[in-house]
Order: structure tokens, then C-alpha cells, then sequence
């Protein structure tokens, strides 16, 4: 036996670097993140309109716990310019100190800040593979692959503007050697010690304008291919920028952070319809 049953919902509404964010505290567990709620939150005509869902939850090991869910509904591992909405929530929640720790998926993320700018501990890469060469119906690929809490792509190009990066971006995101995972495809141009970004985002499945994971990824592969030295100004497509601060010897990687802004454009409440199930 199943109902309907209406439930208000309040919600904050924000950005990191114009990556948007339909952020729920959901820690008295009273939300069921069903892939119907979220792709209604995240609809840009008939719902809140995002790139994703938070929902912040309590945490045994941590200030909070944050659970990220793309546009599509399906749930993410981790998102560098979400966690930084949550750090921002919990600050403004009434948190005392400066310092908090954030729980992922499979991470504990240190978080800090200072005026209006926020500091992530993101952990160091795993799955790491600098150099690959894959074929898709649009070519030969020659690109970098690492998870910096989800998988990224990274591909460098001396012509980022009109790189077809929603066609390429299509191709290796359900390339056979990503599955069944899938991946983040980034495009990036190395500018003197700087580094410019386009992502495109499995889950949201097109461009967007920003991503902190895929800033992080672009960071570090173009430290270790054009020995750049940290920290990394990464700009984004927003025209917004993240600074990545890391430490690499040899092909170890420790100690990476990520420093960006974040804003709360609005808060409010909407009225979903949540379905029961009884038996």
C-alpha cells in the first residue's frame, strides 16, 4: 500500500563559482532522497533549478555529513565547490570556531575559513594514470586520468574556446574503459603558472561552470606534466578562479587543498510530494 503525502520542504539556495546548489538539512533523516525528488529540485523550469542536491546529514565521525546528488539523481562521491556551500551553511548555522570536518562518501574533509574565502582539505588522488590513449568515434584521445573523490579526464589543448568539449566530453564519459562508473571530462590550457578549465560533468551531462574536483585534477596533472609549482590559480568557465595548493615528489601526491568563494543567493521552502510505502 503506497500514498502520497505533501511535505514542506525548506532550502538554501547556493552558488560556488556559479556551480549551483539546492542545499536540504536533512539531519533529522525526515527527506528521502528518491531520484524523482532530486531531478524535480534541480528542474531550471518547474522546480528550484540546480546543478545538485546537498543534503546535510549528522555524522559519528565529523561536524556533518554531506550527501551530493547530480541533477539526473543520481549520488555523487564527492563536489569540491559543494563542500564548500556546506562549510558556509555550517558557519552561518552558528558554528563557533573557524575550523569544521565535513564527511563525504569515503573521505573526512578539514574545512576552514577566513573573510569570505573557504579552505577544503580534498585528500590526495587515487586511481592515478598520466598517460593514455583513447580512440572514440571523434579520434585518438591523449589524456590523464585520476579521482580526486570522483573520476576525471584530463585532456590539454592551446585552443580551449572552441574545443568541442560537450561532443568529446559525451564520448569518454561512457567510454568502456570509465564504466560503470563513468567519468568527468576536463579540457585544460596551461597559461604560464596558471591553468584555464572547461568540465564536463557526468550526472548534470553537459558543460558546467565550474567544478571543484575537475579543478583539482587540472591542477595536479599540469604540475606534474609542466612542472608547475603549487599553488595553482585554476579559472574556471564561470570566470571565477580556485587557488590548489598541493605537494608532489616524484609521482606522490599529498596535501592537497582547495581555496574558493561561495555565496547564498536565497533561501525558502517548496512543497514536495513524498511517497509512502507500507506493508
Amino acid at each position: 500500500m503506497s500514498l502520497n503525502n505533501q511535505m514542506e520542504v525548506p532550502f538554501t539556495k547556493y552558488s560556488g563559482c556559479s556551480n549551483d546548489f539546492v542545499l536540504i538539512d536533512n539531519r533529522q533523516l525526515s527527506i528521502p532522497a528518491t531520484p524523482e525528488m532530486i531531478v524535480s529540485l534541480c528542474d531550471r523550469r518547474e522546480g528550484v533549478g540546480a546543478d545538485g542536491v546537498i543534503l546535510i546529514e549528522t555524522s559519528s565521525s565529523s561536524t556533518c555529513k554531506m550527501r551530493i546528488y547530480n541533477a539526473d539523481g543520481g549520488e555523487a562521491e564527492m563536489c569540491g565547490n559543494g563542500i564548500r556551500c556546506v562549510a558556509d551553511y555550517i558557519r552561518q548555522a552558528g558554528h563557533s570556531e573557524n575550523t569544521c570536518t565535513i564527511e563525504s562518501m569515503n573521505r573526512r574533509h578539514h574545512a576552514s575559513w577566513k573573510n569570505d574565502k573557504y579552505t577544503i582539505e580534498m585528500g590526495a588522488p587515487v586511481n592515478i594514470c598520466w598517460d593514455a590513449t583513447i580512440s572514440t568515434s571523434g579520434g585518438n584521445h591523449h589524456l590523464s586520468t585520476m579521482d580526486t573523490g570522483v573520476p576525471h579526464a584530463v585532456i590539454f589543448c592551446d585552443e580551449i574556446d572552441n574545443y568541442p568539449l560537450y561532443e568529446v566530453g559525451r564520448d569518454l564519459r561512457y567510454h568502456k574503459s570509465f564504466m560503470p562508473e563513468g567519468t568527468n571530462v576536463n579540457i585544460v590550457k596551461v597559461c604560464g603558472e596558471d591553468v584555464r578549465v572547461r568540465t564536463y560533468e557526468r550526472g548534470v551531462e553537459d558543460e558546467t561552470p565550474a567544478c571543484g574536483t575537475g579543478a583539482t585534477a587540472a591542477a595536479l596533472v599540469a604540475a606534474k606534466k609542466y612542472g608547475l609549482p603549487s599553488p595553482v590559480k585554476v579559472f574556471l568557465q564561470s570566470g571565477d578562479h580556485l587557488e590548489i595548493q598541493f605537494t608532489l615528489q616524484n609521482d606522490e601526491i599529498s596535501s592537497v587543498w582547495m581555496t574558493g568563494r561561495c555565496k547564498k543567493v536565497f533561501e525558502g521552502s517548496i512543497s514536495l510530494s513524498l511517497r509512502l510505502v507500507f506493508s
